[in-house]
């Protein structure tokens, strides 16, 4: 089953969202950037997925979906639970695999209707490569 959305690159039917709003909270896939994973919009968690159009390599624009108490929940436990990678040794460390589910792939979000659409533009929380100064 897709747990994926409809392909959204005609966004003219969405709201264009403050992308200074939206709080990075975790990403559940990354390259060069987050993909896809949980946020927090006003005082409420979203599920953010790339939506990336092909004509535009500068920016990264994203779809922010609505979850429910138990949505969310579902998420921070996957996430939560899955740990850390070894590539050394090729395996999961301080996994608890009788509470991770690692068939989990996302949230459905066929059935749920987006808030709204926004570009990383002025939130760093989004952008692949951060620079920090130094504190000296």
């Amino acid at each position: 089953m897709d747990r994926r959305p409809p392909d959204y690159r005609q966004r003219d039917s969405l709201v264009q969202l403050d992308e200074t709003k939206v709080q990075f909270l975790w990403s559940m896939g990354w390259w060069d950037g987050p993909l896809n994973g949980l946020a927090l919009y006003e005082v409420r968690k979203c599920w953010f997925d790339i939506n990336c159009p092909e004509d535009d390599d500068v920016h990264y624009h994203y779809i922010l979906f609505p979850r429910s108490d138990s949505q969310a929940d579902e998420a921070e436990i996957w996430h939560r639970t899955k740990r850390t990678y070894d590539g050394k040794r090729s395996l999961w460390v301080g996994r608890d695999e009788s509470l991770h589910n690692e068939n989990w792939l996302g949230p459905e979000l066929t059935t749920t209707a987006p808030l709204g659409w926004f570009v990383d533009g002025k939130n760093s929380d989004f952008y692949a490569i951060k620079i920090y100064p130094s504190k000296t």
